[in-house]
């Protein structure tokens, strides 16, 4: 049996609970509203290809591109992993004929782009490609198969799966291409039902990572996420230029 509590009590418990709930309420919709701006900013740069990475969505592709800023003036990966503090760094000593001695982490490098980094290793090591809904392929991709292959070794595997993001991250956005599986554009070309189904499985995942935002009044000729759209329809016009753009590695399917 337990005991009524006091009458004040339970009133101050009543009107506490209300506050806590508005309070948890508006910081939702502020976290919401940062988010959608963060959306509409990534979807107006080349940055919006990093959203076709598995396990990437807007806020870590936002993240990412946030913290390096213009992608046009984006250094050599050597140069931004180090920005990060991924890699360690390496000290010349003896003359130059000896070997440069790896160091430890930099401690001083930029934490929340490395936290960023992290996050996405991790999440994009262990999320399978949507090309796993095609008999062709079993959702295995080249960053989940080093992020594997370097976790059974008993490695670093966030670390090195990090830099190898940034690597395939920096060229996909450069270049403005999305990312594929290795196998894609290698013999056998793909039938065009394969080609047909594959555009459709990867639309389909990039409009589930971006349905919740806002992206209205962003102009068509900047909205990179419409700008795909059209690309696919334009490309569903010709299957022969289908089959080129793809098996030939040529436009935004280039594998890597």
């Amino acid at each position: 049996m337990l005991l009524r509590p006091p009458a004040d009590l339970i009133n101050y418990n009543s009107k506490s609970l209300q506050t806590k709930i508005k309070l948890f309420r508006t910081t939702a919709e502020a976290i919401f509203m940062e988010g959608t701006e963060m959306a509409r900013s990534l979807v107006q740069t080349p940055g919006f290809y990093l959203t076709s990475f598995p396990g990437i969505g807007v806020v870590l592709g936002g993240g990412i591109v946030a913290e390096y800023g213009g992608y046009r003036h984006w250094p050599p990966v050597d140069n931004i992993a180090s920005y990060a503090g991924i890699v360690p760094r390496e000290k010349q000593t003896g003359g130059i004929d000896k070997a440069p001695l790896k160091g430890h982490l930099p401690m001083d490098a930029n934490r929340i782009l490395k936290n960023w980094l992290l996050q996405g290793a991790y999440h994009v090591g262990t999320t399978k490609h949507p090309m796993r809904k095609i008999d062709r392929n079993d959702g295995s991709h080249r960053l989940l198969e080093h992020y594997c292959r370097i976790e059974n070794n008993e490695g670093k595997s966030r670390l090195s799966t990090a830099k190898l993001l940034l690597e395939i991250g920096r060229r996909i956005v450069m270049n403005e291409r999305i990312y594929l599986p290795s196998e894609w554009g290698r013999e056998p070309a793909p039938s065009e039902e394969e080609l047909f189904l594959y555009l459709d499985v990867v639309n389909k995942s990039l409009n589930e990572k971006w349905k919740s935002y806002d992206l209205s009044g962003i102009n068509e000729d900047k909205n990179y996420l419409i700008q795909w759209r059209k690309y696919c329809d334009e490309l569903k016009q010709s299957s022969k230029e289908i089959i080129w753009h793809i098996h030939f590695g040529m436009g935004r399917f280039n594998s890597f």
